[in-house]
C-alpha cells in the first residue's frame, strides 16, 4: 500500500484534509453483497457512520470490484472511527486498474481523509485491515464463528493499536463529529489538541478541555482534598474527610468520622481505588491497601447516603445532568441472578469486541454487592428489580447512566455552576451525591462530591442532545473567516493589494500572503520560518489576530499540497501566468494551469 506525499490539504470531493492512497484488492471468487452489507451495517453503524453504500452492478468483474472497493473505503473509515481517529468523510474512488504483478487482483486508487500529523502508515493500517477483514469474511462465506474471529483480529491488530496513539479521547470524538456535521472545520495541532475554526474565530480543545480553562483550577480539581477545601471556603457543601498515611491513621479517622466510611485516593480519577459502605475495621484496612497501591494520598471520608449525579457545566452554564448507578441487571421474575448475568453476557457478545464493556463475573466484588442487597447467585428477584453488580459506577467497570436533567432543582444546578466558576473551569463535571436531586441541596444533606476537570462528555444520550448547544456557545457560528483567492501573476498581486487596502478601511484585520511574502493589516511585513503559500496560510489560520485572509496563487503549489481551507469567499482569476512551485523561473503549462483552476471550481462547494 502506498501514499503520495501529502501535507494535509483539502482536495476535491472530500470534506476533510485528504491524501491519495493506493491499495491492492483481490477479486474474490465468492461475493455475497447482501450478506456482506448486513454484516458491515450491523457491526459498524454504531460508530456513528451511516450506511450509504449502494448495491452494486454485478454484470462484469470491474463493476463488482469497484463496488467491493467502495465497501473497503467505508469500512476503513469506520475502523478509524472505532480507533478514535476523527475521520468522518469516506474516501473518494479515483481509479481502478488490474494489478500487473498479481493475478486476479486490482489496484485501487482513492482520495482518503487523513488527520494532520498522523503518520500515513496509520492510514495504511486501517485500509489493509479493512481489505483483509472483508476478504476473510467472504472467503468463509460470512460464517458467524469466522466473523467473530475476524472482528477479534481486527480489534487486536488494528483498532486497539490506533487507540494507543491517544490522538482523540472519548470526549474528543463526539465533539468533533458534531462539529463536522455542523460544517465547523477542525485541524489537529499536536498531542490531541484540535483547532476548530480559523484565525480570530478559532478555538482549541483537548478532549472536553477548553482553551479558557484555568490551569490553577485544573490542578485543584486533581486533588480531592484541595477541591473540598475550596468548596468549604466558598460556603458550599463539601465531603468531610481526613487525609491519612497509614493503616493506624485510617482506623483513627474512621472512628472519628463514624461508620460507614469511604476510602479513596485523593489524586486519582475515574473512581479508581474507591471503596464505599465500609462498616468494619477489616473492610477499612482492605480498602486502605487497595487505595495505597494507587496513591500515597489516601482519604477516609464520611459516607453520604444518596445517588451520585453528574451535573455538566459548560461555558459557565448548567448543560445537563445524568444519574450514575453501578453496572446492573434487571430481573425478569424467572431467572436467578447468575442466569441474569449469563444472559447479559450473551447480549454483550453481540457487540463488536471494541464496543463491549468489561465482563462482570460472579467474583468477590459482585458477591459483596449482592450481599448488601440481601441477594445471592441463586436468588430470584422480583420482576423489574434492578440488581447492582458493583457498589459504585466507575470507568473500570462502567455503569448505568440515565438522563436526570429535568429532575435537577435550580438550587442544585446553581451550586454546580458556582463550583465550576470557583475553579475557573469552562467545562466541568460536578458530582453531587443526593437522596433527591429534585430537592435543594441544603434540605437533604447533599454534598458536592467532586469537580472534574476534563469530564467525559458526549458518551450519553443526554450529552448528545446538548452537543449542538455546546458548540454554538463555543463557536458562535461555523468558525470561519473570509478567505479570498486571487490567481495569476503581477495583475493578481496588484488586485490583491488593492483588496487588502479595502479591508483595512473597514477596520477588519485582514492579512495578505503569497508564497514568498506576507503582510499584516497595517501593511507591515510578517516574517515566518516557513515558506510556500500552503504553510504561510496555515500559520495565519492559527493566528487569532487574523479576521480575514487574502491569498495570492502564483504557482502550482496547491496541486501538490491541497488547499489550506475547504471553503473560500471569493475567487478571481486574472491570467494563467503561473510558475512551477519548485522552479520559480519556469512557467506552468496549460494543462497544469487548468488542473489548478479546477481546485476552485464552484462544484467543489466554495461559497
Amino acid at each position: 500500500m502506498t501514499t503520495t506525499p501529502a501535507r494535509g490539504g483539502f482536495r476535491r470531493g472530500v470534506g476533510q484534509p485528504a491524501v491519495v492512497l493506493t491499495f491492492t484488492l483481490p477479486s474474490p471468487s465468492v461475493l455475497d453483497f447482501e450478506a456482506l452489507d448486513c454484516w458491515l451495517a450491523d457491526t459498524f453503524t454504531s460508530q456513528g457512520l451511516q450506511w450509504n453504500v449502494p448495491m452494486p452492478r454485478v454484470d462484469n468483474e470491474r463493476a463488482r470490484v469497484e463496488s467491493l472497493a467502495q465497501r473497503v473505503v467505508w469500512m476503513a473509515t469506520a475502523v478509524q472511527q472505532a480507533g478514535r481517529l476523527p475521520i468522518f468523510d469516506c474516501g473518494k474512488l479515483l481509479g481502478l486498474t488490474p494489478d500487473p504483478t498479481t493475478p486476479a487482483a486490482w489496484r485501487v486508487r482513492i482520495l482518503a481523509a487523513n488527520v494532520d500529523l498522523v503518520p500515513l502508515k496509520t492510514l495504511g493500517m486501517a485500509y489493509t485491515a479493512a481489505v483483509n477483514a472483508i476478504s476473510l469474511a467472504l472467503q468463509h462465506r460470512m460464517d458467524a464463528d469466522a466473523l467473530e474471529s475476524v472482528l477479534k483480529d481486527l480489534d487486536e491488530q488494528c483498532i486497539q493499536r490506533l487507540r494507543t496513539m491517544g490522538l482523540a479521547g472519548i470526549s474528543t470524538m463526539p465533539i468533533l463529529r458534531e462539529a463536522h456535521a455542523q460544517g465547523i472545520v477542525f485541524r489537529h495541532l499536536e498531542g490531541g489538541v484540535f483547532q476548530l475554526g480559523w484565525g480570530a474565530n478559532a478555538r482549541q480543545i483537548n478532549r472536553s478541555i477548553l482553551d479558557t480553562d484555568s490551569c490553577i483550577g485544573a490542578q485543584v480539581a486533581g486533588k480531592k482534598h484541595w477541591t473540598a477545601q475550596f468548596l468549604r471556603s466558598a460556603g458550599l457543601p463539601a465531603p468531610v474527610h481526613e487525609r491519612v498515611q497509614s493503616e493506624a491513621q485510617a482506623v483513627q479517622a474512621a472512628s472519628k468520622l463514624g461508620w460507614p466510611v469511604v476510602v479513596k485516593p485523593a489524586d486519582r480519577e475515574r473512581s479508581e481505588g474507591v471503596t464505599i459502605a465500609i462498616n468494619t475495621e477489616q473492610e477499612l484496612l482492605e480498602a486502605f491497601r487497595q487505595a495505597a497501591a494507587l496513591s500515597k494520598a489516601i482519604l477516609v471520608e464520611r459516607e453520604v447516603p444518596g445517588v451520585c449525579y453528574r451535573l455538566m457545566v459548560a461555558h459557565g452554564e448548567f448543560l445537563y445532568a445524568v444519574r450514575r448507578r453501578p453496572r446492573s441487571v434487571t430481573a425478569d421474575g424467572v431467572s436467578n441472578v447468575e442466569g441474569l448475568i449469563t444472559a447479559a453476557h450473551a447480549q454483550l457478545q453481540k457487540l463488536p469486541p471494541w464496543s463491549r464493556s468489561k465482563l462482570i463475573l460472579l467474583d468477590p466484588l459482585t458477591l459483596k454487592s449482592l450481599e448488601t442487597q440481601g441477594l445471592g447467585p441463586e436468588s430470584v428477584p422480583l420482576q423489574g428489580t434492578v440488581v447492582a453488580l458493583r457498589q459504585i459506577e466507575s470507568s473500570q467497570w462502567g455503569g448505568d447512566v440515565d438522563d436526570a436533567t429535568a429532575d435537577v432543582h435550580p438550587e442544585n444546578s446553581k451550586m454546580a455552576v458556582q463550583a465550576a466558576r470557583l475553579l475557573g473551569l469552562g467545562n466541568a463535571g460536578v458530582d453531587v451525591i443526593s437522596l433527591d436531586i429534585s430537592r435543594p441541596w441544603y434540605e437533604n444533606g447533599a454534598v458536592l462530591n467532586e469537580v472534574n476537570f476534563a469530564p467525559h462528555f458526549g458518551g450519553t444520550e443526554a450529552a448528545r442532545k446538548k452537543m449542538p448547544v455546546f458548540l454554538h456557545k463555543l463557536m458562535g457560528g461555523n468558525g470561519r473567516i473570509p478567505v479570498e483567492i486571487y490567481i495569476g501573476g503581477a495583475l493578481a498581486w496588484e488586485a490583491a493589494l488593492l483588496r487588502h487596502g479595502e479591508w483595512a478601511t473597514t477596520g477588519v484585520r485582514c492579512y495578505l500572503t503569497s508564497h514568498v511574502c506576507t503582510f499584516d493589516s497595517r501593511k507591515d511585513r510578517v516574517h515566518f520560518t516557513v515558506d510556500g503559500l500552503f504553510n504561510r496560510s496555515m500559520a495565519l489560520l492559527m493566528n487569532r489576530e487574523v479576521q480575514a485572509l487574502v491569498l495570492v496563487v502564483q504557482t502550482d503549489e496547491l496541486l501538490f499540497t491541497g488547499l489550506p481551507v475547504d471553503q473560500v469567499t471569493r475567487v478571481q482569476v486574472f491570467d494563467a501566468d503561473l510558475m512551477h512551485w519548485q522552479n520559480g523561473t519556469q512557467k506552468v503549462g496549460a494543462d497544469q494551469s487548468h488542473k489548478l483552476m479546477q481546485l476552485f471550481a464552484p462544484e467543489r462547494g466554495h461559497k
